[in-house]
């Protein structure tokens, strides 16, 4: 037997395997569905202390439709000194709206 087939035998049956777990239900995909909401648990508990404090906001979320535009948006906030202060930390106007509009997604 040559190690070639060897090899790609070896890769056949891990991937057999691994497809046979998927399609029983006992793993799910890599990469694949949305985010749970328990990932928000962070930007809700940031929310509530903002409020806590008397922070307001401004009503309305970021227009950040990614991660990465979030990012950005709290990028440029720095830079501009648009900043609002939580709990010991700074977080760019951008991140705290992101926060509010977390919390009030959970609850409407």
């Amino acid at each position: 037997m040559k190690r070639r087939h060897l090899i790609l035998g070896g890769l056949g049956l891990g991937a057999a395997g691994y497809m046979g777990t998927i399609l029983t239900g006992l793993a799910k995909p890599c990469g694949t569905g949305r985010p749970r909401l328990a990932t928000l648990a962070g930007p809700r508990r940031i929310a509530r202390a903002l409020l806590r404090q008397g922070y307001i906001g401004r009503n309305k979320a970021p227009d950040a439709k990614s991660p990465e535009a979030l990012a950005t948006a709290a990028q440029r906030d720095f830079v501009a000194g648009d900043t609002v202060i939580c709990d010991g930390w700074v977080l760019a106007r951008s991140e705290a709206e992101f926060a509010l509009a977390c919390l009030r997604d959970d609850t409407a």
